[in-house]
């Protein structure tokens, strides 16, 4: 007599970047697991409410609700309803103490920085279920690229590169540093993921720039990245 595979785990997943959310669906999918995928903390929210789900993945920064603001409704409406906790992983690019101690506060579970691997994403589902991964996940020495899924992903992300980057250029002639900063974050947390180390590194100097509302230090970064992005557009498409 056979005996049944456990159900797939059911993960919501809140990630306001489309390339970002449909790469970590696969990675997801992948290891056997259930994602469902929304783009705000508000609807993240109101889904787990809906529910259920044996996992929440959030990010940090998502509009309309961010990812601590959803947190502490998400455990509001647990003890109003008397619900057990969902474990909740808030992922982050930023690197900051202050951050770290914000989320912890606000009631998640745990803390993945972005960049990550997918070792990485697998070990924190393992380490807040308590589920192993019922197929391995992928070996992190296969190159993204050589990935056919994710390599189809490759040339989405890097338009929406392009596009943030155009966005970027245009607050710094208006002098918004908070949209620099919002973009920069952004894809300094994905491009790693995507196999891109450099995006994340000039991306991260130009987030560092901006926090310190340092035009001239914005300039020659933001001009790398653009040079970059035209590059890598022409072999990736």
């Amino acid at each position: 007599m056979t005996t049944k595979p456990p159900p797939a785990l059911r993960i919501l997943v809140a990630e306001d970047t489309l390339s970002m959310r449909l790469l970590i669906k696969l990675q997801l999918t992948a290891a056997g697991r259930q994602p469902d995928l929304v783009e705000n903390g508000k609807a993240a929210v109101e889904k787990l409410m809906a529910g259920p789900y044996e996992l929440v993945i959030l990010d940090l920064r998502l509009p309309v609700m961010d990812g601590c603001q959803a947190t502490m409704a998400i455990r509001k409406w647990e003890q109003e309803n008397k619900k057990p906790p969902v474990p909740i992983l808030l992922l982050t690019a930023s690197l900051g103490k202050d951050d770290a101690e914000k989320c912890l506060k606000a009631g998640c579970s745990g803390i993945l920085h972005k960049p990550f691997e997918r070792s990485e994403l697998a070990a924190a589902i393992v380490r807040l279920t308590g589920e192993a991964a019922p197929t391995p996940v992928p070996n992190d020495e296969i190159s993204l690229e050589s990935d056919p899924e994710i390599a189809d992903l490759i040339p989405r992300f890097l338009k929406h590169c392009r596009g943030d980057v155009l966005k970027m250029k245009e607050a710094l002639a208006r002098g918004d540093y908070r949209v620099i900063l919002d973009h920069s974050h952004r894809i300094a947390g994905s491009g790693t993921s995507f196999g891109f180390d450099a995006i994340s590194e000039i991306s991260r100097r130009i987030e560092f720039a901006a926090k310190k509302s340092d035009g001239s230090g914005i300039i020659g970064p933001l001009d790398e990245l653009s040079d970059y992005l035209q590059h890598l557009g022409a072999k990736h498409g």
